[in-house]
């Protein structure tokens, strides 16, 4: 997985597509569960896709100003609020953490790690293979978003687009 995308969907392997679904039903079940966040805000940020969201976070809104709230520019903070929360929210999409684990495991093979190691390390959580192999699978993304390197792309990504 890219650290910043401009793009919300992923060109999936095939090969490693059918090695994450197991069955039809986690199929389906995967595919309900992107197509339900299409067009939708990160958690956090959900009250600005409609105004019934809005009004349940700010009780006394009027529509009025649920529309100039929105058709008021964004202010960078909150850019960088939304990207943020939409990256770690990313980052923790069952596939992803597939495609992490798989990463590590790669890894592990070409260093010339025994079967019988391989076969430990492929038993533990991608947490734990995290802590062990720091950085093998690319940046923790809570940590990465937090560093100056991502708040620079933001801010350079949101001047070109006000």
């Amino acid at each position: 997985m890219k650290p910043y995308s401009d793009s919300n969907t992923y060109e999936y392997d095939s090969a490693n597509y059918e090695e994450f679904m197991l069955n039809r039903e986690n199929e389906i079940k995967f595919d309900m569960y992107q197509q339900e966040r299409i067009g939708r805000y990160p958690h956090g940020f959900r009250h600005f896709e409609n105004f019934a969201n809005y009004s349940q976070v700010k009780k006394d809104a009027t529509i009025q100003e649920y529309m100039e709230t929105m058709n008021r520019p964004c202010e960078f903070s909150e850019y960088l609020a939304i990207i943020r929360q939409h990256l770690i929210e990313e980052s923790e999409e069952p596939l992803n953490k597939f495609e992490t684990k798989r990463k590590i495991l790669r890894y592990l093979e070409d260093n010339d790690v025994t079967a019988a190691e391989l076969d430990m390390y492929q038993g533990k959580s991608l947490e734990e293979l995290l802590v062990e192999f720091p950085g093998v699978a690319g940046n923790d993304m809570v940590e990465y978003v937090k560093s100056e390197e991502f708040v620079d792309e933001c801010r350079k990504r949101f001047s070109q687009r006000v």
